[in-house]
């Protein structure tokens, strides 16, 4: 262990730990619905193959994710957001659009992408001219997923967002790239 600027203080103090215990370093699902108890599953390193916690939420917001300290460790507070309403569940196979887990809109989903390539789709109702949002938290709630998004039509065709065209004479040329 040293100090990276290359200081040194009284002031200058760490806790080194070493060993096989049990780590917490995320939870599953990352929302629970509001004014229930729900259990959510523990993630991490050497961890029982049942971890889980039971979650109290309350009316929204975010709840915290209880975690016994005499029996588990963790680097940070847990917590997961509570929506209103119950959140679909990805059920595979769902990467083709005959397949796609049904969502309520509005409403909330959560999955797991389970190996490389996996894609997980999420169907619901939408009409011409709406302005839907569509988000993903994973990355900020601590999963190591880089999310993309597609929306794609009923029948698998990417559904564009926005679409250029010039509107006078120009010495540019958009393409595609």
């Amino acid at each position: 262990v040293s100090d990276l600027q290359l200081t040194a203080s009284a002031d200058h103090f760490y806790r080194l730990s070493a060993g096989v215990f049990p780590l917490v370093t995320d939870c599953f699902p990352l929302s629970v619905p509001a004014k229930t108890e729900t259990p959510v599953a523990l993630i991490g390193f050497n961890l029982p193959p049942d971890a889980a916690a039971v979650v109290k939420a309350g009316e929204g917001g975010e709840a915290p994710v209880p975690i016994e300290p005499a029996v588990l460790r963790s680097r940070r507070p847990l917590a997961v957001l509570v929506v209103p309403g119950d959140a679909a569940a990805e059920v595979e196979p769902n990467d083709a659009p005959p397949s796609a887990t049904r969502v309520a809109a509005p409403g909330y989903a959560h999955g797991r992408i389970g190996a490389p390539g996996d894609a997980d789709l999420f169907a619901f109702e939408s009409a011409a001219g709406q302005a839907w949002v569509i988000e993903t938290a994973g990355a900020r709630r601590g999963s190591p997923i880089d999310t993309r998004l597609e929306v794609l039509s009923s029948d698998g065709r990417p559904i564009p967002r926005v679409q250029l065209h010039a509107v006078r004479d120009s010495y540019l040329t958009f393409r595609g790239i």
